[in-house]
């Protein structure tokens, strides 16, 4: 069997501590393919091939939060449709990680209003008309638990969530993001130390 699996990959430096919290998570990431990729090379398969391009995207337009948002694409055996997932990960400008809880008084209530507002925010972009046809789609990728919101970068005006491949939409459609505003997220008590202009 012919079996080659290649990596490139791109990260950030901030010489903050949480320099440390992503090369740790994207040598995991990495191992954790090469796992799968060995599981794979134990079939009956002659030629074998992956490519992995791991690409990052830096949101520091924030006084008080440093995003980073991964995509890792994937092609197997040169396949159609390389598959993509996304990770995001936010942090003070000190470098340290602001997880979920910290940034609302009652986190559950932001994962509710997220739910309220993703259907009508994925219905106003510019392909909002593929949208309309996506209800029950929606309904559950969209629905209100940690796992569907997990990804999301701390914005100055709101929480941006991206959604995975196929969670709310067709391969066709992409893998959309949304906007959630500030304003809508009032009812959860957005944390002052994170919008302190709210």
């Amino acid at each position: 069997m012919k079996s080659e699996w290649k990596v490139e990959a791109e990260y950030p430096e901030f010489n903050l501590p949480c320099d440390n919290h992503i090369k740790a998570w994207l040598t995991a990431h990495v191992a954790t393919m090469m796992g799968d990729f060995s599981g794979i090379a134990d079939a009956d398969i002659p030629e074998l091939l992956m490519n992995v391009d791991i690409s990052c995207r830096v949101f520091a337009n924030s006084p008080t939060a440093i995003g980073v948002l991964f995509l890792t694409t994937r092609d197997f055996n040169h396949t159609t449709h390389a598959s993509a997932s996304y990770q995001a990960f936010n942090f003070s400008t000190e470098g340290k990680p602001l997880l979920f809880d910290s940034l609302f008084a009652e986190p559950r209530r932001a994962l509710e209003i997220f739910a309220e507002q993703a259907p009508k925010l994925l219905r106003t972009r510019d392909d909002a008309a593929e949208f309309e046809k996506l209800d029950d789609w929606i309904a559950e990728g969209a629905a209100p638990n940690p796992d569907n919101f997990s990804c999301y970068i701390v914005e100055p005006d709101g929480v941006r969530i991206f959604f995975q491949e196929y969670q709310v939409a067709p391969y066709y459609l992409g893998m959309p993001d949304i906007l959630v505003p500030l304003a809508a997220l009032a009812p959860a008590g957005p944390s002052a130390e994170v919008w302190p202009m709210r």
